[in-house]
């Protein structure tokens, strides 16, 4: 990775630290009867600190995936204990713990799963994107304006339609769809769409994803939420099938 690209993550890694840490230490929002949004906490806390751990690695400052991974499992419970210190009426939350740590697990899958060295030519791909300056103002905007559109595109509909909120499914959905729309303009801006692997991929993550929302209806009653145990199944199980195809095709010699 060139010093360029390094310099991009660490600032978007610097940007979003505050935007976390911010977002988690302001007062609670105080709930009313007659509340009608719920905000997607759990789904939050584990996208925030994934993304998060993720934006470390990428930055080049510690290469090894297991200390990434216990520096963001022990920065997950210091925030968490903060928020508790303040005045803020944020109480010690293990639920919320539990989401941030499943979050940074889930990005440590991924960097193992994109950290192969058959993947070194897809990396150089990706590194000279992100040495661009316009990459960063094009797919930002897309992330945060995809994400929160579709999210609350869902949620009116929900909530037009059957009187009910369900801010943590939209925001499920809109993450998915947002990350779909995310990486097929890298891949086509990198010019690294391998059909082989998609292919491949495509049946399989159906079925993971069949899996998952069994998962997600099977702990329905667990505090973390069905959601947020769902969607950090299906990523740390995208990661592990990401890993065992591109494994596959380079044993075929077809990668």
């Amino acid at each position: 990775m060139n010093s360029r690209t390094q310099l991009h993550w660490k600032i978007a890694f610097c940007i979003w630290l505050v935007v976390v840490t911010v977002a988690t230490h302001t007062p609670a929002m105080q709930e009313s009867e007659t509340q009608t949004f719920v905000s997607p906490d759990k789904l939050f806390h584990f996208v925030s600190f994934g993304v998060l751990a993720m934006l470390f690695w990428c930055a080049g400052w510690v290469k090894q995936k297991r200390i990434t991974l216990l520096l963001f499992l022990l920065w997950s419970l210091v925030d968490e204990v903060t928020q508790a210190m303040l005045p803020l009426d944020r109480p010690f939350s293990f639920a919320d713990l539990f989401a941030s740590m499943l979050g940074v697990i889930a990005a440590a899958s991924w960097m193992g799963s994109l950290s192969m060295p058959q993947l070194q030519n897809l990396r150089k791909k990706i590194d000279t994107l992100f040495s661009k300056t316009i990459t960063w103002f094009v797919l930002c905007p897309v992330a945060i304006i995809g994400t929160v559109g579709s999210s609350a595109v869902m949620w009116l509909y929900i909530w037009k339609t059957y009187q009910v909120s369900y801010a943590p499914f939209s925001l499920c959905i809109g993450l998915l769809l947002t990350a779909v729309v995310l990486l097929m303009i890298i891949s086509f801006w990198a010019q690294c769409l391998e059909k082989d692997v998609v292919k491949a991929l495509l049946p399989k993550v159906f079925f993971l994803g069949i899996i998952s929302i069994i998962m997600g209806f099977a702990t329905s009653r667990v505090e973390v939420g069905p959601y947020t145990i769902g969607l950090a199944f299906f990523t740390i199980g995208f990661a592990s099938v990401w890993r065992a195809t591109i494994t596959d095709l380079s044993v075929e010699g077809t990668m």
